[in-house]
């Protein structure tokens, strides 16, 4: 995190518990999506704001230098790092002993329903806009641009759990990366020290659809897409950090 960062800054602190990890003790990609969801929903209801959601996930894009292990205290702290017309940019750093990860995401307001996307207001601004800094963000999505289903190489389908939907009756985000765990697992393919990964999500994933997780792995990276009926939900392209 920039030192000279000025602004609001939200911290909490996580201890890595049971639920939390592989069989190895290794803190499972879900269980840090998690984390950094907990932070912005902590730091948001942690303000005044009239209005303080409901949020979607767009995109993230996170660097791992080691991950946290069983027991670990983690030291989390996030803050708005970029603001759209409907959306705002939350960078969040979480330490351990370890290990340092560094998330980025862009994250889009929704009407009270949960439909539409609506614009930020003043008051929103008034809180997040000095920890910014003027920096815009864009919820454009890319990795679809060079991913097609016909290139997969490997197909798992699994069932979508009642437990996996949450209050927005959506397949939670820390849910995607729970497949990807599975996938990774099931291909014996081992997560590296030090990675770094995209997520993007195109659509929302329907309820009672078995969800078909397709990989294209490769040399320098493994790209990962959950599909159902070959209408691609979400991309995970995941690299070493090099």
């Amino acid at each position: 995190m920039d030192k000279e960062h000025s602004g609001r800054l939200f911290h909490f602190e996580h201890r890595v518990l049971l639920a939390d990890t592989d069989p190895s003790g290794r803190m499972r990609l879900d269980a840090v999506s998690r984390v950094l969801q907990d932070a912005a929903t902590l730091d948001v209801e942690n303000t005044s704001l009239t209005k303080k959601g409901p949020w979607v996930l767009r995109w993230m894009e996170l660097v791992a230098r080691g991950i946290p292990c069983y027991l670990e205290q983690l030291e989390v702290k996030t803050y708005c790092s970029g603001l759209g017309r409907a959306w705002a940019e939350r960078s969040t750093v979480i330490d351990s002993q370890s290990s340092s990860i560094t998330a980025v995401a862009n994250w889009v307001l929704l009407d009270d329903l949960g439909r539409s996307p609506i614009r930020l207001s003043e008051e929103f601004l008034s809180v997040y806009g000095e920890s910014a800094n003027g920096k815009t963000s864009s919820p454009r999505l890319h990795l679809g641009q060079r991913f097609s289903v016909t290139e997969l190489t490997e197909r798992l389908v699994v069932p979508l759990r009642y437990a996996d939907l949450d209050i927005m009756g959506h397949m939670n985000n820390a849910i995607h990366l729970a497949l990807v765990e599975e996938a990774l697992f099931q291909l014996g393919i081992k997560l590296l020290d030090d990675f770094k990964y995209r997520i993007e999500f195109l659509s929302e994933i329907e309820p009672k659809i078995p969800v078909t997780i397709g990989v294209r792995n490769s040399q320098s990276t493994t790209m990962l897409a959950l599909f159902q009926n070959d209408d691609i939900k979400s991309i995970i392209e995941l690299a070493k950090v090099v």
